[in-house]
């Protein structure tokens, strides 16, 4: 087949495809795999109701479809590994419809790492962004994305970036949020950070919990100090901004926040004063 002509199949592999069915329970399971036996005559058709024979037809289909996806994207990785692809970008883009669809996702993240700068990189950044997707796909589509990132800067001679600054991407990645800077979330990044062989220092809850602290309060202080009516604050904000000069902690916002309130307000005038050496 042409390159062209795996395109235009691949295009063709979501129509039609069922949705994704859920409830599925570990009993369910065991009586489709009877049924896929029945399916290749390999054994007896078990007996169905009528719901598990809607379902499990369905997930045949999906099977089916996915088994296509894959030889089609398996075939693609080969052409753009050895001579690269005339259209890459519409490549991807089937890419990332089909990981989206729950197809041959493996498959699919491969490519785009195959694909590299900039159009497998985007895509990947896409996936990686993406919570429809699931956390398996996502997880393999964010190594993917750390490798090809990796790959770029030894190939322009550049030294990689150290390991804090990967971690902080996933770390910021999976807690974009204060609401969702969790125990259980701390522990998915330690875990992933693990698996992507990323060193986050010792103590690793307690160290980017930290540093996660450091961020917001940044993000904080540089809204305040933007802010259109710096006398309205009330001196327990300027103490915080000072507690945090400090010890060193967004310091740097901190102080611009300072510097606003010092020509508005004789308190803030009086931290700015305190703080000088």
């Amino acid at each position: 087949m042409t390159e062209r002509a795996v395109l235009d199949a691949l295009t063709a592999v979501p129509a039609g495809v069922p949705p994704v069915s859920h409830g599925w329970t570990e009993s369910l399971w065991e009586l489709y795999e009877a049924y896929e036996k029945s399916r290749s005559g390999r054994g007896p058709a078990p007996q169905l109701t009528a719901e598990q024979t809607d379902r499990f037809a369905a997930q045949w289909g999906r099977q089916e479809h996915s088994a296509e996806a894959l030889g089609l994207l398996g075939e693609l990785c080969v052409r753009a590994g050895r001579a690269g692809l005339a259209a890459p970008a519409e490549a991807a883009g089937l890419a990332v419809r089909l990981a989206r669809a729950g197809l041959a996702a493996h498959e699919a993240v491969t490519l785009l790492y195959a694909l590299g700068a900039p159009h497998g990189e985007q895509a990947l950044l896409a996936l990686v962004r993406d919570r429809e997707i699931g956390e398996a796909d996502r997880l393999w589509a964010r190594e993917r994305l750390f490798a090809l990132r990796r790959g770029g800067y030894r190939a322009r001679g550049e030294q990689a970036p150290p390991d804090w600054l990967e971690v902080r991407l996933l770390v910021r990645e999976l807690m974009p949020m204060a609401d969702r800077v969790t125990r259980e979330r701390m522990a998915e990044a330690e875990h992933e950070c693990a698996l992507l062989c990323f060193d986050g220092g010792e103590g690793f809850g307690a160290l980017w919990t930290t540093r996660m602290a450091a961020w917001l309060a940044d993000e904080i202080f540089g809204a305040l100090g933007r802010g259109p009516d710096p006398a309205a604050l009330t001196p327990w904000a300027m103490d915080l901004a000072e507690q945090y000069v400090t010890r060193g902690m967004a310091a740097e916002s901190a102080r611009g926040f300072l510097r606003r309130t010092e020509d508005a307000t004789p308190y803030g005038h009086e931290v700015v004063r305190r703080l000088s050496p």
